[in-house]
């Protein structure tokens, strides 16, 4: 994939979540975080994402 040098594209994505702030909402939230490592997960599929989505525009 080419960088945002100038000549290409650069393809990009924002992982967010949101959970309601309550008690059940922070337990869970915490749990995602610390027991789930959810948030390095979430950047490896988005990444896994963005490699696919990549090949499939520079092969067309």
């Amino acid at each position: 994939m080419r960088g945002p040098t100038g000549d290409g594209t650069a393809l990009t994505a924002h992982v967010w979540a949101s959970v309601p702030d309550t008690l059940l909402g922070t337990l869970v939230e915490w749990d995602f975080r610390h027991l789930l490592d959810g948030i390095t997960k979430d950047y490896d599929h988005v990444l896994t994402e963005l490699e696919y989505i990549t090949a499939r525009i520079e092969s067309s």
